[in-house]
């Protein structure tokens, strides 16, 4: 399991808007779904791998790494966890995605103070998604302590989904691809176009606990 996203101030966020919808046109596709694409299904269905791993690339390089700051993803193992949490921890927790979504908060604002940025962060996050329910109620619980929206830098938390709110497209891109990473127990044959390589060229706070 993990969850991701990127990171960048509002006049980068806007250029990404601008070139990903020239992008979507191009395509012919209302969003892009990076897991939908790299299994043929849908609207990506006549793209195949290729095409698909192609495209990816591409907006990767000349969208993602061109306007946004960095990308965070945090990954735990579902087993592990619920090894190690019992259900009085896991109650105080909130649930594996709230670690995990609180972990990358952390890692964000860890990456934002170290370069001077002070000014708390709005994040969006996917309505509907695996664990979203878990979630919010986490993200409601700091909205409502000021003490801890100011420990984690957090401003806003809004929930969308992936129509309206291409950013997390960006983020569903770099979680698959982070995820595709995590999950390999054995060497696989490298794809001819590598969108993690990609990735990997901007910077990038990727954390995984395994077992």
């Amino acid at each position: 399991m993990v969850i991701g996203g990127y990171i960048a101030n509002d006049q980068r966020w806007q250029a990404y808007l601008g070139a990903w919808q020239q992008a979507m046109e191009s395509y012919r596709v209302k969003a892009f779904h990076m897991a939908e694409c790299a299994s043929g299904l849908g609207p990506y269905a006549r793209w195949g791998h290729l095409k698909c791993q192609a495209r990816a690339a591409y907006l990767v390089r000349n969208i993602l790494n061109k306007h946004l700051a960095a990308s965070f993803a945090v990954g735990l193992r579902k087993a592990v966890y619920n090894t190690v949490c019992a259900d009085l921890e896991n109650e105080m927790i909130g649930g594996v995605y709230t670690l995990a979504t609180l972990a990358c908060m952390k890692l964000a604002k860890d990456w934002a103070l170290k370069r001077g940025y002070t000014e708390p962060i709005s994040y969006t996050l996917e309505a509907g998604g695996s664990g979203s329910a878990e979630v919010f109620r986490t993200v409601e619980f700091l909205a409502a302590h000021p003490e801890l929206r100011k420990r984690y830098l957090v401003h806003e938390l809004v929930s969308r989904d992936k129509i309206s709110a291409p950013q997390l497209q960006a983020a569903d891109l770099v979680v698959h691809q982070v995820n595709r990473a995590f999950r390999r127990v054995s060497p696989l044959p490298r794809d001819r176009v590598s969108v993690v390589d990609w990735l990997q060229k901007k910077p990038h706070f990727w954390k995984t606990l395994r077992a």
